[in-house]
């Protein structure tokens, strides 16, 4: 009887680590609201372009698109088996292809080539540790990207000018992307610059602000039930005019 005592313990502690190890979430079932769609329209314009997004298993971003009107310009994305993005590929109106291919020096990209159905041009990426900065070259000359701690994006600069941003310490959109220099580079080389605006800059906190050429945009965000940020205004800083919204629809994974 003690033996058969000692037996149903140990089988009861065995069941009791195991439902521990599950409700942790180490099984991997971990569940998480991400954004599906961004969908922007100019004040006084009704004109929307739409921002979709979709995911592979991994809850990683496989794909962006911005549609508007009948013009779509798309985004497919690879990884490496660590998880880190190997290439891009850009899929214009026109359906001709841009691919972005990444190669990395100790976890920061060091390189791009761009390959189309006629070229193949490498680019070579300078991370600077201590500014926390990446400096490619480009058609405008070279392109300076600056970031924070958190991992956001703080100034774009390039010879024709610069875009400042700020953030508060919240939650962004986009809080579960570890990193996103591949994707503003892919948007700042290939794209118009009104699609940085739409990717809420891929952020992991809040937008507060935006200062462009000298103009000064006020970033005003609202949050839905589950304390997602379902709309972005950007506002005017000295009129006060609202100068465009964006909505963005979620989905749990």
């Amino acid at each position: 009887m003690k033996i058969l005592k000692k037996l149903l313990t140990i089988c009861l502690l065995i069941i009791s680590l195991s439902c521990s190890n599950d409700d942790d979430g180490s099984s991997g079932n971990t569940q998480l609201y991400v954004p599906t769609q961004i969908s922007t329209v100019q004040t006084g314009s009704t004109n929307v372009t739409d921002m979709n997004i979709e995911y592979n298993s991994s809850n990683r971003i496989s794909q962006f698109s911005f549609v508007n009107g009948s013009q779509t310009n798309s985004y497919d994305i690879t990884y490496t088996a660590d998880g880190i993005i190997s290439s891009i590929i850009n899929t214009r109106p026109d359906t001709s292809t841009l691919e972005y291919a990444f190669e990395y020096s100790n976890g920061k990209v060091s390189q791009v080539t761009l390959i189309n159905s006629s070229s193949s041009i490498p680019l070579t990426v300078v991370y600077n540790e201590f500014a926390n900065t990446y400096s490619v070259p480009s058609g405008l000359g070279d392109l300076l990207f600056k970031y924070d701690a958190s991992g956001n994006i703080v100034d774009i600069s390039a010879t024709t000018g610069n875009f400042l941003f700020s953030y508060s310490s919240s939650e962004g959109v986009f809080k579960n992307i570890p990193d996103n220099f591949p994707l503003m580079l892919v948007i700042s080389l290939g794209s118009s610059s009104s699609n940085i605006f739409n990717t809420l800059l891929f952020s992991t906190k809040q937008l507060t602000g935006i200062t462009f050429f000298g103009n000064n945009v006020n970033v005003e965000s609202t949050r839905n039930q589950n304390n997602e940020i379902e709309m972005v205004k950007l506002i005017d800083a000295t009129t006060f005019d609202i100068q465009s919204t964006s909505t963005i629809t979620y989905e749990l994974r």
